[in-house]
């Protein structure tokens, strides 16, 4: 059985090499970039506000603990094993069987999908703090279907529009920094969060 999997996911010989994502394209990217997106661009300051310096960083640790157990048990799984195509439900069904590979890989895909739904959300919100008078559902339909698009066009045009918006969230953060200085004007009011939420 797993012989037949493994083949369907094996591209074939006459086809040539098939296109492979390294370390950068294919791992850290699309990390980094679900790091720096819409939960820490408008979900931070909201739980600094509520929980607290002390509460916001407790919930980072927190989160960093579960991120860290993870990585640590796919590294474990994934240690004796040759790691082709198929992504975690490769890694899995080699290790642990085709059952537990895909038990564990069902709610993985459907927590892919919501999460698109989540950050097309996202988006929508910080869009309509910057252009109020645009209807949301306007919004939302107009990113839903530029996301099909470019998912529908190929996996590589997938993977080469990361670089435009890794350029956006780089002139971002770098957006952040500065605004750490008053260089244009008068300088805007400081908070100072508290350490415990209120």
């Amino acid at each position: 059985m797993w012989s037949r999997v493994t083949a369907a996911l094996r591209p074939a010989a006459g086809n040539g090499a098939m296109r492979r994502f390294g370390t950068f394209d294919g791992v850290f990217l699309p990390t980094l970039l679900t790091i720096l997106g819409a939960v820490m661009y408008l979900r931070t300051g909201w739980v600094v506000g509520n929980a607290g310096l002390l509460g916001a960083w407790a919930i980072i640790l927190l989160a960093n603990l579960i991120t860290a157990c993870t990585g640590l048990s796919i590294s474990t799984v994934a240690t004796n094993i040759r790691v082709g195509a198929g992504g975690s439900f490769s890694i899995i069904s080699q290790s642990l069987g085709l059952e537990v590979g895909g038990s564990i890989n069902v709610p993985f895909y459907l927590a892919q999908s919501i999460s698109v739904a989540f950050y097309i959300f996202a988006f929508a919100e910080g869009w309509q703090s910057i252009f109020p008078s645009h209807p949301a559902v306007l919004v939302l339909f107009a990113v839903f279907a530029i996301c099909c698009l470019v998912a529908f066009v190929s996996v590589g045009f997938a993977a080469r529009m990361r670089y435009p918006i890794l350029f956006i969230v780089t002139f971002s953060l770098f957006s952040v920094l500065l605004g750490l200085f008053p260089l244009f004007g008068q300088a805007g009011a400081v908070y100072t969060p508290t350490l415990i939420g209120a």
